[in-house]
């Protein structure tokens, strides 16, 4: 599965990645997921922002990032902005929402650790948070970088697409694993590990 990357990525992202893995009499096999680090950063789109529910309704955390002034850079070279205090207020703002819900306790550390680590990148921040989440919930999953863009179609993106007339604004999470081996194979040499791994 091809995914773009995503801020606390959405319940739609996380589901996908679970319907990827197998249950066998061998054991587990996880998903394979991509994450497209050589797609080009988007403004305005989940790939640093998230909304949460808070008190007073849908409340919407951003991770400001450096700009290039019109440059269009791969999504894996994106700097994080760390001149504002955005760390702090999206601590508070998760902490006020949900400091009393079930388990939360059980995430807040180990979030807050990856926020306060300060990654240099938007892309190590969010694939951090995504391995994160996916290890405390349990689903089994192989998360990998593409070493640079896979065009797969509308299809594979991530974005402010809707899928759904009820769910303004959608995202668009995967592909078929088929599609994007094909895909990635199409532009490397046949002997790149990259084109045979995740069957």
């Amino acid at each position: 599965m091809l995914f773009s990357t995503a801020y606390f990525p959405p319940l739609s992202y996380v589901a996908a990645i679970a319907e990827g893995f197998i249950l066998s009499d061998d054991g587990v096999k996880p998903s394979c997921v991509w994450i497209d680090a050589g797609e080009h950063y988007v403004k305005q789109t989940w790939r640093n922002r998230c909304r949460i529910a808070s008190a007073a309704g849908t409340e919407d955390l951003r991770v400001p990032v450096v700009h290039a002034g019109g440059v269009k850079v791969p999504v894996g070279q994106v700097r994080i902005d760390y001149t504002t205090p955005w760390v702090t207020r999206t601590l508070r703002a998760i902490d006020a929402a949900y400091c009393s819900s079930a388990f939360y306790l059980y995430y807040c550390d180990g979030m807050a650790d990856i926020l306060a680590s300060k990654p240099e990148t938007l892309l190590e921040l969010n694939t951090a948070l995504l391995r994160f989440f996916l290890d405390k919930i349990g689903i089994p999953a192989d998360v990998r970088l593409t070493p640079h863009y896979v065009h797969a179609g509308r299809c594979c993106r991530l974005g402010r697409i809707s899928v759904n007339a009820s769910i303004p604004n959608a995202p668009i999470p995967f592909c078929k694993i088929g599609d994007l081996k094909s895909r990635i194979s199409r532009s490397l040499p046949k002997n790149t590990a990259f084109s045979r791994t995740c069957p």
